[in-house]
Protein backbone atom coordinates (compact mmCIF):
# COMPACT_ATOMS: atom_id res chain seq x y z
CA UNK A 1 0.00 0.00 0.00
CA UNK A 2 1.02 3.77 -0.14
CA UNK A 3 1.59 3.65 3.01
CA UNK A 4 3.81 1.01 3.50
CA UNK A 5 5.85 2.55 1.12
CA UNK A 6 6.03 5.82 2.87
CA UNK A 7 7.21 3.93 6.14
CA UNK A 8 9.44 1.96 3.58
CA UNK A 9 10.89 5.36 2.87
CA UNK A 10 11.24 7.29 6.05
CA UNK A 11 12.94 3.80 6.73
CA UNK A 12 15.59 4.48 4.47
CA UNK A 13 16.07 8.05 4.91
CA UNK A 14 16.99 7.68 8.42
CA UNK A 15 19.21 4.62 7.78
CA UNK A 16 20.81 7.04 4.96
CA UNK A 17 21.46 9.73 7.95
CA UNK A 18 23.04 7.02 9.97
CA UNK A 19 19.66 7.32 13.01
CA UNK A 20 18.41 4.28 14.27
CA UNK A 21 15.07 3.14 14.02
CA UNK A 22 12.68 5.23 16.47
CA UNK A 23 12.41 3.46 19.87
CA UNK A 24 8.48 2.81 20.99
CA UNK A 25 7.02 5.27 22.60
CA UNK A 26 3.28 5.24 23.90
CA UNK A 27 1.35 8.41 23.83
CA UNK A 28 -1.48 7.15 26.57
CA UNK A 29 -0.94 7.55 30.26
CA UNK A 30 -2.00 5.06 32.40
CA UNK A 31 -4.64 5.61 35.17
CA UNK A 32 -3.68 6.59 38.29
CA UNK A 33 -3.90 4.18 41.01
CA UNK A 34 -5.91 4.34 44.56
CA UNK A 35 -3.94 6.54 46.47
CA UNK A 36 -1.79 7.89 43.66
CA UNK A 37 -2.11 11.40 43.15
CA UNK A 38 -2.78 12.87 39.15
CA UNK A 39 -0.76 15.92 38.04
CA UNK A 40 -2.76 19.23 38.89
CA UNK A 41 -4.34 21.45 36.37
CA UNK A 42 -1.72 23.79 35.28
CA UNK A 43 0.83 22.03 37.15
CA UNK A 44 4.53 22.23 35.23
CA UNK A 45 5.07 18.73 34.15
CA UNK A 46 8.83 17.87 32.51
CA UNK A 47 9.28 18.47 28.60
CA UNK A 48 10.99 15.59 26.59
CA UNK A 49 13.31 16.92 24.30
CA UNK A 50 12.27 17.10 20.59
CA UNK A 51 12.60 14.46 18.29
CA UNK A 52 13.71 14.38 14.77
CA UNK A 53 11.23 15.15 12.70
CA UNK A 54 11.86 11.63 10.46
CA UNK A 55 11.87 9.59 13.49
CA UNK A 56 7.88 10.87 14.74
CA UNK A 57 7.26 10.60 10.78
CA UNK A 58 8.07 6.52 11.41
CA UNK A 59 6.24 6.01 14.59
CA UNK A 60 2.86 7.97 13.15
CA UNK A 61 3.44 5.85 9.98
CA UNK A 62 3.60 2.87 11.39
CA UNK A 63 0.95 3.65 13.65
CA UNK A 64 -1.21 4.67 10.50
CA UNK A 65 -0.60 1.32 8.74
CA UNK A 66 -1.56 -0.43 11.80
CA UNK A 67 -5.18 0.99 11.61
CA UNK A 68 -5.29 0.23 8.19
CA UNK A 69 -4.56 -3.50 8.48
CA UNK A 70 -7.13 -3.24 11.54
CA UNK A 71 -9.84 -2.28 8.85
CA UNK A 72 -8.80 -4.83 5.99
CA UNK A 73 -8.78 -7.68 8.92
CA UNK A 74 -12.59 -6.86 9.41
CA UNK A 75 -13.06 -6.82 5.76
CA UNK A 76 -11.46 -10.59 5.67
CA UNK A 77 -13.33 -11.88 9.10
CA UNK A 78 -16.49 -10.40 7.04
CA UNK A 79 -16.01 -12.75 4.09
CA UNK A 80 -14.82 -15.60 6.43
CA UNK A 81 -11.22 -15.43 5.19
CA UNK A 82 -10.53 -16.32 8.62
CA UNK A 83 -6.32 -16.84 8.01
CA UNK A 84 -6.50 -13.91 5.85
CA UNK A 85 -7.93 -11.87 9.02
CA UNK A 86 -5.66 -13.24 11.13
CA UNK A 87 -2.30 -12.01 9.63
CA UNK A 88 -3.54 -8.67 9.14
CA UNK A 89 -4.50 -8.22 12.80
CA UNK A 90 -1.15 -9.47 13.81
CA UNK A 91 0.63 -7.65 11.65
CA UNK A 92 -1.23 -4.48 12.77
CA UNK A 93 -0.39 -5.50 16.68
CA UNK A 94 3.28 -5.79 15.37
CA UNK A 95 3.35 -2.23 13.73
CA UNK A 96 1.47 -0.86 16.83
CA UNK A 97 4.03 -2.17 19.65
CA UNK A 98 6.91 -1.05 17.18
CA UNK A 99 5.16 2.34 17.36
CA UNK A 100 4.15 2.41 21.01
CA UNK A 101 6.05 -0.52 22.65
CA UNK A 102 4.59 -3.76 24.10
CA UNK A 103 1.83 -2.95 26.69
CA UNK A 104 0.95 -0.06 25.77
CA UNK A 105 -2.79 1.03 26.12
CA UNK A 106 -2.63 2.11 22.27
CA UNK A 107 -1.94 -1.68 21.90
CA UNK A 108 -4.99 -2.55 23.02
CA UNK A 109 -7.29 -2.14 19.67
CA UNK A 110 -5.43 -4.51 17.66
CA UNK A 111 -5.15 -6.93 20.60
CA UNK A 112 -8.75 -7.08 20.98
CA UNK A 113 -9.22 -7.41 16.98
CA UNK A 114 -6.78 -10.18 16.85
CA UNK A 115 -8.19 -12.06 20.76
CA UNK A 116 -11.51 -12.33 18.85
CA UNK A 117 -9.82 -13.90 15.23
CA UNK A 118 -8.41 -16.51 17.44
CA UNK A 119 -12.08 -17.04 18.84
CA UNK A 120 -13.50 -17.28 15.91
CA UNK A 121 -10.40 -19.76 14.42
CA UNK A 122 -11.25 -21.53 17.60
CA UNK A 123 -8.05 -21.30 18.46
CA UNK A 124 -8.86 -20.89 22.39
CA UNK A 125 -5.00 -20.82 23.89
CA UNK A 126 -3.84 -17.97 21.84
CA UNK A 127 -7.67 -16.39 22.23
CA UNK A 128 -6.84 -16.78 26.07
CA UNK A 129 -3.18 -15.66 26.21
CA UNK A 130 -4.21 -12.35 24.59
CA UNK A 131 -7.13 -11.42 26.24
CA UNK A 132 -5.81 -11.85 29.38
CA UNK A 133 -2.24 -9.44 28.30
CA UNK A 134 -5.23 -6.83 26.94
CA UNK A 135 -7.20 -7.22 30.46
CA UNK A 136 -4.19 -6.38 32.23
CA UNK A 137 -3.35 -3.32 29.46
CA UNK A 138 -6.91 -2.65 30.48
CA UNK A 139 -6.69 -2.47 34.04
CA UNK A 140 -3.83 -0.30 34.12
CA UNK A 141 -4.70 2.30 31.31
CA UNK A 142 -8.67 2.28 31.80
CA UNK A 143 -8.98 1.05 35.41
CA UNK A 144 -11.64 -1.01 37.14
CA UNK A 145 -14.57 0.70 36.48
CA UNK A 146 -13.81 0.36 32.53
CA UNK A 147 -16.33 -1.03 30.55
CA UNK A 148 -13.85 -2.75 28.31
CA UNK A 149 -12.33 -4.57 31.38
CA UNK A 150 -15.64 -5.99 32.07
CA UNK A 151 -16.08 -7.49 28.40
CA UNK A 152 -12.45 -8.76 29.11
CA UNK A 153 -13.19 -10.52 32.16
CA UNK A 154 -16.51 -12.28 30.28
CA UNK A 155 -14.41 -13.89 27.63
CA UNK A 156 -11.72 -15.22 29.76
CA UNK A 157 -14.62 -16.58 31.98
CA UNK A 158 -15.94 -18.04 28.76
CA UNK A 159 -12.99 -19.13 27.85
CA UNK A 160 -11.89 -21.25 31.09
CA UNK A 161 -15.77 -22.80 31.27
CA UNK A 162 -15.84 -24.42 28.02
CA UNK A 163 -12.46 -26.16 29.52
CA UNK A 164 -14.25 -26.45 32.07
CA UNK A 165 -11.39 -25.13 34.45
CA UNK A 166 -13.98 -24.13 37.29
CA UNK A 167 -11.41 -21.74 39.66
CA UNK A 168 -10.62 -19.90 36.78
CA UNK A 169 -14.15 -19.19 35.38
CA UNK A 170 -14.85 -18.32 38.99
CA UNK A 171 -11.90 -15.97 39.33
CA UNK A 172 -12.91 -13.63 35.94
CA UNK A 173 -16.65 -14.08 36.93
CA UNK A 174 -16.14 -12.54 39.70
CA UNK A 175 -14.14 -10.10 38.44
CA UNK A 176 -16.28 -9.04 35.66
CA UNK A 177 -19.21 -8.76 38.70
CA UNK A 178 -16.95 -6.52 40.33
CA UNK A 179 -15.96 -4.08 37.26
CA UNK A 180 -19.97 -3.82 36.70
CA UNK A 181 -20.08 -2.52 39.75
CA UNK A 182 -17.44 -0.67 40.12
CA UNK A 183 -18.61 1.19 36.59
CA UNK A 184 -22.42 1.17 38.55
CA UNK A 185 -21.25 3.38 41.15
CA UNK A 186 -18.76 5.70 38.99
CA UNK A 187 -22.04 6.38 36.54
CA UNK A 188 -25.21 6.45 38.97
CA UNK A 189 -23.45 6.24 42.37
CA UNK A 190 -24.65 2.60 43.33
CA UNK A 191 -23.02 -0.91 43.27
CA UNK A 192 -26.38 -2.65 42.39
CA UNK A 193 -28.29 -2.38 39.21
CA UNK A 194 -30.74 -4.77 37.24
CA UNK A 195 -28.40 -5.01 34.38
CA UNK A 196 -25.79 -6.92 36.58
CA UNK A 197 -28.00 -9.66 36.64
CA UNK A 198 -26.59 -11.54 34.09
CA UNK A 199 -23.10 -11.20 36.21
CA UNK A 200 -24.33 -12.40 39.17
CA UNK A 201 -25.86 -15.41 37.33
CA UNK A 202 -22.33 -16.07 36.10
CA UNK A 203 -20.57 -15.58 39.10
CA UNK A 204 -23.70 -18.47 40.51
CA UNK A 205 -23.35 -20.97 38.22
CA UNK A 206 -19.33 -20.86 38.87
CA UNK A 207 -19.67 -21.03 42.40
CA UNK A 208 -21.89 -24.27 42.00
CA UNK A 209 -19.59 -25.74 39.41
CA UNK A 210 -17.16 -25.75 42.36
CA UNK A 211 -18.81 -27.28 44.58
CA UNK A 212 -20.11 -23.85 46.75
CA UNK A 213 -23.83 -23.85 46.72
CA UNK A 214 -24.10 -21.90 49.62
CA UNK A 215 -21.91 -19.21 48.53
CA UNK A 216 -24.52 -19.18 45.03
CA UNK A 217 -27.18 -18.42 47.19
CA UNK A 218 -25.26 -15.90 49.43
CA UNK A 219 -24.58 -13.64 45.93
CA UNK A 220 -28.31 -14.19 44.96
CA UNK A 221 -29.76 -13.32 48.37
CA UNK A 222 -27.25 -10.51 48.52
CA UNK A 223 -28.25 -9.04 45.00
CA UNK A 224 -32.21 -9.31 45.34
CA UNK A 225 -31.26 -7.22 48.78
CA UNK A 226 -29.81 -4.77 46.95
CA UNK A 227 -32.14 -4.50 44.55
CA UNK A 228 -34.77 -4.17 46.94
CA UNK A 229 -33.10 -1.09 49.03
CA UNK A 230 -32.84 0.34 45.55
CA UNK A 231 -36.42 0.15 44.54
CA UNK A 232 -36.83 1.73 48.35
CA UNK A 233 -34.34 4.45 47.71
CA UNK A 234 -35.78 5.06 44.50
CA UNK A 235 -39.92 5.36 45.82
CA UNK A 236 -38.10 7.89 48.98
CA UNK A 237 -36.82 9.54 46.44
CA UNK A 238 -39.72 9.28 43.44
CA UNK A 239 -37.21 9.08 41.01
CA UNK A 240 -36.85 6.66 37.66
CA UNK A 241 -34.04 3.97 37.61
CA UNK A 242 -30.67 5.43 38.02
CA UNK A 243 -29.31 6.21 34.91
CA UNK A 244 -32.82 7.21 33.44
CA UNK A 245 -31.52 10.80 33.28
CA UNK A 246 -28.79 10.13 30.93
CA UNK A 247 -31.45 8.95 28.84
CA UNK A 248 -31.48 5.20 30.42
CA UNK A 249 -28.43 4.17 28.91
CA UNK A 250 -28.32 1.07 31.50
CA UNK A 251 -31.79 0.01 31.15
CA UNK A 252 -31.53 -3.95 30.18
CA UNK A 253 -27.66 -4.00 29.99
CA UNK A 254 -25.83 -6.63 29.64
CA UNK A 255 -22.33 -5.43 29.09
CA UNK A 256 -20.20 -3.70 25.95
CA UNK A 257 -20.56 -5.22 23.07
CA UNK A 258 -17.02 -4.17 21.40
CA UNK A 259 -13.91 -2.29 22.53
CA UNK A 260 -14.52 1.34 23.77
Amino acid sequence: SDLEKELSGHLEALQAAGIPPPAPKPTMKKKAKEGEEEPEQGEQVPQEPEEDVRIVSVRMTRAAVSRVLIEMGRLELRDENMGAAQKHYEAALQLCEEAYGKGSGEAGAPMFALANCYLRNGDDAKALATFEELYRITLEYQGEESQNAVGAAKTIHDIYERAEDWPKALEYAEAALSHMQAFAMQQFGTRVHPFMQPYVELVMRAKVQNGDQAGAEEVKRKFQRGLVQLQAAMQRGNAGPPGAARGGRAAGRKGPAGRR
